[in-house]
């Protein structure tokens, strides 16, 4: 049996472009993307049994179950740049807020009750204008590149039980996508981009690894604060209120897991720009590898019968480092062409295009006439991530959604020259 899978992420990025001879600029991107996907019966997706506040069931000790999941993914993004770098991390805000009066606008005024009594309100007297200024937008930048990618998904979760201490779950995933970007200049870039996350988790549930008496100690005050809210619901709304039985159990017995995780991921895109009038411009490759490291706290609530489960996991950075190395070849020249056209046969293959005789004739021009830079970060990412399933008539179905903040700062940069290699890239750090 096969079962529905989908996810979610919404976000943005703030990074600084350095352009060597140029100036400087800062760009702020907005992204949104999902996926849609089957999964194998019973694929691993919400806590490992360990932090289960059922218990751990003793027929699956060491077992560790594997599932894989098959879908497609879409990824849609608006890019702005900014001058300054208080320009760029004031306006994720300002954005927001204008989304958000745009959207309670549109819900407003199609609605067939608020709608006239809207219109009419902004046409008072004295009232009107403060309501106009509550709905009014604030004036936006245009954005200088907007964004569509899509392309399959594919991935594997694993999870298990060591003993009744000590859980361990693992998840890989990877996904392709071919897309556009067109540029407020009228550029059109068709990308190609291969990426790939694994992450690897070793947890242990604290209610598993605490003495008996602590244990009871704890029970006895969840009892004893249960009883005071249930008296003081009384005495505030005049009706009793208590708790069903099976409910106060289970706040005794559900226990949070504490552990760490281990998370990689790495993209390889390629993006072919051409002109308004359909000419070639440039080719771009991006190499783009993550690591990074994490303490970790989650817990899981579901009904007695498991049908529907949702878990909450918070990762809090703990380190890590980042790399991006970039190449760009302007095609102004026979060679130059020539080794992109050569190339492009093999791009819609992503990362395999690497083996490809192809990659080594484009490498070699990158080197001679291109721009290589690498730079590396410190990197520190945390994140929530609330992931729910529902068991039922229609399978299992599941989904997730998470928050991240990622915060990567400058720790070295290279550049290529001809003839030396690389060396210490001075203009990226002023």
């Amino acid at each position: 049996m096969q079962d529905p899978r989908f996810g979610a992420r919404l976000g943005y990025q703030i990074r600084k472009v350095v352009r060597p001879g140029g100036k400087n600029q800062w760009q702020v991107q907005f992204y949104g993307w999902g996926e849609a996907a089957l999964q194998t019966d019973g694929t691993p997706n919400a806590q490992v049994d360990s932090d289960d506040p059922l218990g751990v069931a003793t027929n699956r000790t060491r077992e560790a179950p594997i599932g894989a999941w098959l879908g497609g993914n879409a990824t849609l993004g608006d890019t702005y740049v900014f001058d300054s770098r208080q320009e760029a991390e004031d306006f994720p805000w300002k954005y927001a807020r204008n989304r958000a009066r745009q959207l309670h606008d549109i819900a407003i005024s199609n609605n067939p009750i608020s709608g006239p009594l809207t219109g009419l309100a902004k046409k008072l007297p004295w009232v009107g204008d403060g309501i106009q200024r509550l709905l009014r937008r604030e004036p936006m930048p245009p954005p200088v590149e907007w964004s569509a990618e899509v392309g399959p998904t594919a991935g594997l979760t694993a999870k298990g039980q060591l003993g009744k201490l000590l859980g361990v779950s693992a998840g890989l995933r990877g996904w392709h996508q071919t897309g556009v970007r067109r540029a407020a200049n009228g550029d059109l870039t068709v990308t190609f981009k291969s990426s790939g996350e694994v992450e690897s988790s070793v947890v242990f549930d604290l209610g598993v690894v605490m003495p008996q008496k602590a244990r009871e100690r704890f029970n006895g005050a969840v009892n004893q604060g249960i009883d005071e809210l249930e008296r003081l619901a009384q005495r505030k709304y005049g009706a009793p209120l208590k708790l069903p039985a099976q409910m106060r159990l289970y706040l005794t017995k559900n226990w949070p897991d504490f552990g760490a995780t281990a998370k990689g991921k790495g993209t390889t895109s390629y993006q072919f720009t051409l002109d308004r009038s359909g000419r070639p411009v440039r080719f771009t490759k991006l190499v783009d590898t993550q690591l990074n490291w994490f303490g970790r706290a989650a817990d899981k609530v579901s009904t007695v019968d498991r049908l529907k489960q949702l878990a909450v996991n918070v990762q809090v950075p703990q380190g890590g480092s980042r790399t991006i190395e970039q190449s760009t070849l302007e095609v102004n020249d026979r060679a130059n062409l020539q080794a992109v056209r050569d190339f492009l046969w093999y791009a819609p293959l992503g990362v395999a295009a690497e083996l490809t005789p192809a990659a080594d004739g484009l490498r070699r021009r990158f080197e001679t006439a291109g721009t290589m830079t690498r730079q590396t970060y410190d990197s520190s990412v945390g994140n929530a991530k609330v992931s729910a399933q529902v068991l039922g008539d229609l399978g299992r179905i599941f989904g997730e959604l998470k928050l991240e903040r990622e915060s990567n700062a400058l720790a070295g940069a290279e550049i290529w020259q001809n003839g030396k290699g690389r060396v210490p890239w001075a203009e990226c750090h002023a």
